[in-house]
């Protein structure tokens, strides 16, 4: 079995590889206090995955989870687990920043997805973070903007405002505002869709993309923010599991 992990602060997607296609996903809360046995039992349950069959490519932005997949493959594998990390040779594309060492790892899997696919456009993902990348049509990962998640933000609102109720985040069908949880939740969802949609005007300013260049939206509340932001052109759930696929031995 081979099996893709994008390892998240949040949230952990796992991909089951067959044939080149991600044939099934399953998503588990990421623990960062987790040890390589219960990593690995964890993986097993929900996978089905045996020792001696399994293969992991991963990308992870919690050291302490990178940690525990090493000892795990170490420990019940027959061969390491392959990690995404700088210098990111494996990668097709080229990192053009200026410190391409602390772009993180699921932003390169990202950036190399949207180049294979689609030939270059805008990744919005929306996860713990909200990221927005530019990718040339020649392979160049331009750079990217970082702004907080809703459920960052919904966190620091009712944290530092003493008057506000805690809420969960859950997008409105529409903008409302006639109580203080609908203004918190119209303020968060399309205070979030009017920032990535003036960001990625700006994007393909700054860097001359062609409108053709599609806008891609991924990450846990994608499918949420799609509806609502014109500039989105495409929803890919599974982008950052499909550049990893791609990165390394291509699966």
């Amino acid at each position: 079995m081979k099996l893709l992990m994008d390892v998240g602060n949040t949230r952990t997607k796992i991909g089951e590889v067959s044939g080149g296609t991600i044939k099934r996903t399953w998503e588990r809360h990421t623990r960062a206090d987790e040890t390589a046995d219960e990593l690995w039992a964890s993986i097993r349950s929900l996978t089905s995955a045996e020792a001696e069959e399994t293969e992991i490519k991963a990308v992870s932005v919690v050291p302490s989870v990178s940690t525990a997949l090493r000892i795990a493959a170490e420990k019940y594998l027959s061969s390491p687990v392959f990690l995404l990390e700088p210098p990111w040779d494996e990668a097709t594309i080229e990192i053009g920043t200026r410190e391409p060492e602390r772009v993180g790892g699921d932003r390169v899997a990202a950036a190399e997805a949207i180049y294979r696919l689609y030939g270059g456009g805008i990744v919005v993902d929306f996860g713990t973070a909200t990221t927005v990348e530019a990718v040339s049509a020649e392979g160049e990962y331009l750079g990217g903007v970082i702004l907080p998640g809703v459920d960052a933000g919904a966190e620091s609102l009712t944290s530092a405002a003493a008057g506000l109720p805690v809420f969960a985040p859950r997008r409105p069908s529409e903008l409302k505002t006639s109580t203080t949880e609908e203004a918190l939740q119209s303020g968060l969802y399309y205070g979030t869709a009017g920032a990535v949609e003036l960001i990625v005007k700006r994007m393909r300013e700054k860097f001359g993309l062609s409108s053709n260049l599609p806008v891609v939206a991924t990450g846990g509340r994608g499918a949420e923010f799609e509806p609502i932001i014109e500039a989105v052109t495409d929803l890919a759930p599974d982008l950052v599991l499909k550049g990893l696929g791609f990165i390394g031995q291509n699966w």
